[in-house]
């Protein structure tokens, strides 16, 4: 595994332009203590509204490194963690708002990382998500299929890791969620 992605942490933000509108629909939703589960480049930073805290987890440097250049500019304090999300150092029921976005296509065992979120919510705390993943229409999906063996057979033959992280955007989250007791 790479230590981090320099190219995509210094592309990121145009990469992930056109999802931003369905960033400014979840993100803004998140109130109190907040934790960003893949803070990435700190893109979601400025649609924060009704947060006291925010603590940002991953695990890239050159991610963090980018996202650590926008704090200065936030109403409410931020600290950011280079860790993954499959094992973070939070107190159960730490926070009152875990937010995700792109997020767990790109890690490793998203289950785990669910399952940690799910930890270190308060009872009654809310998970947002937005992530891109395997349709539900049985013929896209077949085609995601086969694209994604495709890519995965060039994955072993051409490094691409460094380019663009390890994103699988095929899983099926959902089930993943489902499993862990966020649903």
């Amino acid at each position: 595994m790479a230590d981090g992605h320099p190219w995509l942490a210094r592309t990121l933000d145009v990469v992930m332009r056109p999802m931003y509108p369905a960033r400014r629909f979840v993100v803004p939703e998140a109130t109190g203590t907040v934790l960003e589960v893949g803070v990435g480049t700190g893109l979601n930073f400025g649609l924060y509204r009704d947060v006291t805290a925010l603590e940002g987890v991953d695990p890239d440097p050159f991610m963090l490194a980018r996202a650590r250049e926008r704090v200065a500019d936030l109403p409410f304090p931020v600290r950011l963690h280079q860790t993954g999300a499959e094992r973070m150092p939070f107190a159960d029921g730490h926070f009152d708002t875990a937010v995700v976005t792109f997020t767990l296509c790109t890690i490793p065992d998203p289950a785990a990382a669910l399952a940690e979120v799910h930890r270190v919510l308060r009872a009654g705390g809310r998970l947002l998500f937005v992530e891109h993943t395997r349709s539900i229409q049985p013929l896209v999906a077949r085609r995601e299929r086969v694209l994604h063996a495709a890519l995965e057979e060039d994955r072993r033959r051409v490094p691409f890791e460094p380019a663009c992280g390890r994103a699988r955007a095929s899983r099926g989250i959902p089930s993943a969620r489902d499993r862990t007791g966020l649903a």
